[in-house]
């Protein structure tokens, strides 16, 4: 048996917590929200965090409504999910987006997008959740992806309430706080792999008869390429040793440096390792 790795060769974060990661049932929620809200202004949210739980589906659920657009904070069988709605559909499966959250500012990123519908969610959902937790405005751009194509820009402002936010984050076992959302990204388009990651499957998970998995890593660039001090950030399922089998295999791992090294050398990355029987 041997492991399957899907690692982006431009992405600073892991894919898959899109359209395959999300039931019907929150998805309902969300776009039900948007149809029966009252009338609000694009920037200010109609009123706080609605918070909506399902122990039956291992379900937390934030919401936040803007009128035209809605942000929803999804805990689901230990899986965090970020969501902004209301965005334009794109059949691309990343989308660029530069990102202002005080203390992440015009930060150049990655989210993942749902194929043909108006949802998009960054690639390092707790980081930016915890920046939500306090009164702000979340300052979106979505970059122009084809020639002629504008640009799509949302200013939300976000009320002083970490109650619900909280609720969510805890529920998936996240961190309220992490002196790791301070440290500068690498720049997407410069993250590529001269040697990738490659875990074993993990002796434990085939005992038990586990087939497939889903690491979220971060690490911080050293010299000469090397990943230093990598962190799991999310492991599904987690109590088999995939987390720790990525972990070794990622501090084996080498990043191949633009021109500009200090572009990379000393930022942070954040990627995903899949694991398939096959």
């Amino acid at each position: 048996m041997t492991p399957e790795q899907s690692i982006p060769r431009h992405q600073s974060g892991g894919p898959s917590r899109g359209a395959a990661g999300c039931g019907a049932m929150p998805l309902v929620v969300i776009l039900t929200a948007l149809t029966l809200a009252g009338p609000a202004t694009a920037q200010e949210a109609s009123g706080d965090w609605d918070l909506i739980t399902d122990p039956e589906r291992q379900l937390t659920l934030a919401t936040l409504n803007f009128g035209a657009n809605q942000i929803a904070l999804r805990c689901r069988a230990g899986a965090l999910d970020l969501l902004l709605t209301g965005v334009p559909p794109t059949d691309m499966a990343l989308r660029p987006v530069r990102v202002t959250a005080d203390p992440i500012q015009n930060e150049s990123q990655l989210w993942l997008t749902w194929a043909g519908r108006p949802i998009a969610s960054p690639a390092e959902p707790e980081r930016l959740a915890r920046q939500l937790r306090a009164e702000g405005e979340l300052d979106i751009l979505l970059e122009a992806t084809e020639a002629g194509a504008r640009s799509h820009r949302y200013r939300l402002s976000v009320p002083a309430s970490a109650t619900s936010v909280d609720r969510v984050l805890t529920a998936c076992s996240v961190p309220l706080t992490d002196d790791w959302d301070l440290r500068p990204r690498a720049e997407p388009e410069l993250i590529v792999w001269a040697s990738r990651p490659r875990p074993d499957f993990p002796s434990l998970a085939m005992e038990r008869g586990l087939e497939q998995a889903e690491v979220r890593l971060v690490c911080l660039v050293a010299a000469e390429g090397a990943l230093n001090d990598c962190r799991v950030v999310s492991e599904m399922p987690a109590g088999a040793g995939f987390g720790r089998s990525a972990q070794r295999s990622a501090e084996r791992a080498l990043l191949g440096l633009p021109e500009d090294e200090g572009a990379v050398i000393g930022k942070v990355i954040s990627f995903t390792i899949r694991f398939r029987v096959s």
